[in-house]
Formats: C-alpha cells, structure tokens, sequence
C-alpha cells in the first residue's frame, strides 16, 4: 500500500515514483506512452510496472486501441481505493471535513458551522468525531488512511503549522493556534497545511487542467482575497511558509480607504464581501436611499436590490467589481499566466459582481487572456488538499 513508500519494510524507488506520478497524471496509459515519457529501457519499465502490479498501487484498467491493427495494450491506472486521505477546509464561519480516494474524488464530507464559542480544543474533538463515524460508514480502515490535508483562512504559518489571527473569524481564541500539531496528536498521523488559493488551483489543476497549461493561477474572493500560483507544473511557495498579507492588500487606488494592514486603497478594502456590505451601510447612513434592510445585510438582499435599479447597491457593486477587475489585470501583466481562474463566496453568489468583473478584466487587456469563474472552490480545496498530501510520499 502507498503507506508503505514512507516505511522501513517498502522503500519505492526514483524509478517507480516517476512511473506512477506518470500513471497519476494522466489517469490511464498505455507501456508505449511510459517508454516515450520516461526513456527507461523495455526491461527496467516492464519490470516497473510489475512491480508496482504486485504492490497493488496501480491497476489495468483498460486496453487502448490499437491504430494499425496490432495487439492492443493495457492502459494502467494507480489504484485509487488503496488508500485514503483526510481533507479539512477551514473558512471563516464553517469548515468542512471530507475523505477522498488517491485521485481526489471526494466520498464523503460533513459540514460544521463555526461557533463564537468553538475553541481549537472543540474543532479537534469535532473533526476526530466526524472521522471516526465516515470511515465507518465507508467501511475504512483507520490504518489506510495516510493522512490530513488541511486548508485555512489566513494568515498561516505553514512551515510551524498556525493559524496566526484571521481577520473577522467566528470562532474563539483561533491565534496562534497549532492545529497541525494538534491534528497530528489527535489522530497520529501525517499533516499538511496550505491556504485556501493554494489548495483549489492545486485541485482544478489535477481535476482539469494538468495536460492543458503549465502556467495558471487562482484568486478567490469571499469574505477575503487570496491568490494561488501554478509555474512549470508546481505550485509556488513563499520562501518563509508564512501567508499574511498577499494579493488582497494589492494598492488599487492611493488616496483610498484605510486597510486593516496599515495600508490604504487596498482591493480588500472595496471589494471583499464585508466591504461591500459596509460601504452600502455608509451610504445609507450618509442620508442615501436604498430599499436595503440595514440590519442585516444579505447577499441575496444585494443581488435582488441591484436587479431592481437600487442606485446604492448598484453603485456599490460597480465599484467594488471596478476595483477588483484593476487589480486581477495588474496581477495578469506581473504572472503572465495562460489561464486566470477566479472563484470563491462572491463569485459563486452574485452574478452581477462577476459579470461586470469580466467585463473589465476584458476591456482593460490587449492580449487574449483566458479567464474562467469557477464554482464551488471548497469541492477543488477538498481534492487539492488530497494530492498536497499524497505528494510528501511520492517527492
């Protein structure tokens, strides 16, 4: 089992990770297609293979099609249900926990609201809870289970495992917190941590992109900002570990609002979805008109005023959408990247930002850049998060 790659009793070589990283890549090929990949010698990848059969980490999973009429070949697959892997989104006010197969492909997740009064302590004992009732229900064995993927709101401390002091967060007490360590001594097993961003492209690049481009990059736009980088394959990586201030506190206007981080004019403090929610309050307490309700301020209370013309929605929306649009085009001309994608809480529930958000990026760009608005970002973290850390037993 693909446990055994990190133990005493199994040591996988160069050779055979290269092959199944191969194999994992590109979902099914043929020996014909690893031979041209690899320029290993008929013998040593025949023996690969075998070898890899034997220990049950990949599969024949079909029989490709012979072009000229010769003896059709075996496709080969890894093995996705050998193993399993344990995957946590933390946002702001939910988190998610989720068990996945070796590809990604989610089994099962719960769904957890995060209280005032949820503690770390409370977090673990509930993650380990929701665990222990999904693999029975799955019928999993804990022992094949490799490990703990696990995503949060920033900042982070990646390299130490913290979250550090997330802005506006639900839960009590959340600073500093070692959930890495915490995790790693609730369940005695391997853990690794990324931002939000980070782990969705690394999932929308493995689920749908990997053949496609070497170059992409992700920004989500929810109740925060955050941005992920794919280059030459690999997802970048500050040199520290530590994810504080990022694309969100990207300078967009310098006679602006004042940020949080010291800063002013930065797009978090225009286009997030709390800033759109208190600017609208601003207006409305400056003496302007709106049909919105100003005690509680709902996104489906945003997206109906700006359908019905409500000039303070409506202005309101275009600006935080003018914004942002300017920020992903200098983002665009520093990255250079093939492919922008852009998702997250605002995205998937307000058309009106993300409609005028295209509009601009388009207008602002002379070269044909290609942007997609994906949904559902936490599905693209829960699989991101599972080759995270599939990957620390295969490098």
């Amino acid at each position: 089992m693909i446990k055994r790659l990190a133990s005493n009793d199994y040591i996988i070589g160069k050779k055979e990770k290269m092959v199944y990283n191969l194999i994992r890549r590109y979902k099914k090929i043929s020996r014909k297609e690893l031979l041209f990949h690899t320029k290993f010698k008929i013998a040593t990848l025949y023996r690969i293979i075998e070898n890899l059969l034997k220990q049950k980490l990949i599969k024949v999973s079909g029989i490709a099609e012979s072009s000229k009429g010769g003896r059709p070949s075996e496709l080969f697959s890894i093995n996705e249900a050998l193993n399993f892997i344990v995957c946590i989104v933390v946002y702001r006010e939910h988190f998610t926990i989720s068990i996945t197969d070796l590809n990604g492909y989610i089994l099962k997740s719960r769904y957890q609201k995060i209280t005032y009064d949820m503690t770390t302590e409370t977090f673990i004992d509930l993650v380990y809870s929701d665990y222990q009732n999904m693999i029975e229900c799955l019928q999993i064995d804990n022992d094949e289970v490799l490990g703990i993927g696990m995503a949060c709101v920033g900042p982070i401390d990646i390299e130490k495992g913290i979250v550090l002091n997330t802005y506006r967060f639900q839960g009590k007490g959340w600073i500093n917190a070692p959930l890495v360590q915490m995790l790693r001594n609730k369940f005695d097993k391997r853990v690794v941590m990324e931002n939000i961003a980070r782990g969705c492209i690394n999932g929308q690049y493995w689920l749908h992109y990997v053949h496609k481009y070497n170059t992409m990059a992700y920004v989500t736009i929810g109740k925060g900002i955050g941005a992920g980088l794919i280059s030459n394959g690999l997802v970048v990586r500050r040199k520290t570990g530590v994810v504080k201030k990022g694309i969100g506190h990207m300078i967009v206007d310098i006679d602006g609002k004042k940020c949080i981080c010291g800063n002013y004019g930065c797009i978090e403090t225009y286009s997030t979805i709390f800033a759109i929610k208190d600017q609208i309050l601003s207006e409305i307490k400056r003496g302007r008109q709106s049909s919105i309700n100003m005690d509680n301020i709902t996104i489906d209370d945003i997206n109906e005023a700006y359908e019905e013309g409500d000039d303070v929605v409506c202005r309101v929306v275009y600006d935080a959408a003018n914004y942002f649009a300017t920020g992903m085009v200098n983002y665009i001309n520093i990255v250079d990247v093939e492919i922008l994608l852009i998702g997250g809480k605002l995205i998937e529930t307000c058309p009106s930002f993300r409609d005028l958000v295209y509009k601009f990026i388009h207008e602002r760009t002379t070269d044909d850049i290609n942007v997609v608005f994906i949904d559902n970002e936490e599905n693209s973290v829960i699989s991101g998060m599972a080759m995270f850390l599939l990957d620390t037993y295969l490098s």
